[in-house]
């Protein structure tokens, strides 16, 4: 691990040799299921206007979404659906992590002297509160109710998928381990 990757911040892009460069994003996957007794079909455009309505205004203000940071489809089958199922699916995006950046806000002058795991610790706070606030909101299109569930796949969550690595290598270490200590135990 180079100098520069220690002090790169969760808000910061990763410069590469290539001119190009990597910028962390947000991805939430989106499901909708009816929150009404109705069983009118999904309009997909619908739902995508009045989410991406909603999420650029306060009390979230994402204003830095575009309409292709968010998709939606419908899901098969509709009559063989059970009431609880979703009809639709969707993935949102969050792509510009900038207003997140010491210094953008007014007062900011402690967040400038934060370290870039005190900076990691805060993203991981205002995601998972981001996913607090979407999850269980109820959108109204023209009087059909429906019910938005989030989650973060498991491959964007490190944190998570670390500890899973930690746990699954340290049980194996353990048998391996064991199994050995048995041998020689038996074998003696």
């Amino acid at each position: 691990m180079s100098a520069a990757t220690a002090t790169l911040r969760p808000t910061e892009p990763f410069p590469l040799p290539s001119g190009l460069s990597l910028a962390r994003r947000l991805k939430l996957l989106l499901s909708f299921s009816r929150a009404d007794l109705s069983v009118s079909p999904v309009d997909e455009w619908q739902l995508k206007s009045a989410l991406l309505a909603f999420l650029r205004n306060p009390p979230l203000s994402l204003s830095l979404l575009q309409d292709s940071d968010l998709s939606v489809s419908r899901l098969p089958d509709l009559q063989k659906r059970r009431r609880d199922d979703p009809v639709a699916s969707g993935i949102l995006y969050v792509r510009d992590l900038s207003f997140l950046r010491p210094g953008n806000r007014t007062g900011d002058n402690e967040a400038e002297k934060m370290t870039p795991e005190q900076e990691e610790k805060k993203y991981s706070q205002w995601r998972s509160s981001l996913v607090e606030k979407l999850d269980g909101i109820d959108l109204n299109l023209k009087g059909v109710m429906y019910r938005m569930s989030v989650e973060i796949p498991a491959s964007d969550d490190f944190t998570a998928m670390k500890k899973s690595w930690e746990d699954f290598y340290a049980s194996e270490l353990f048998s391996a381990s064991m199994g050995w200590f048995l041998y020689w135990l038996f074998l003696v």
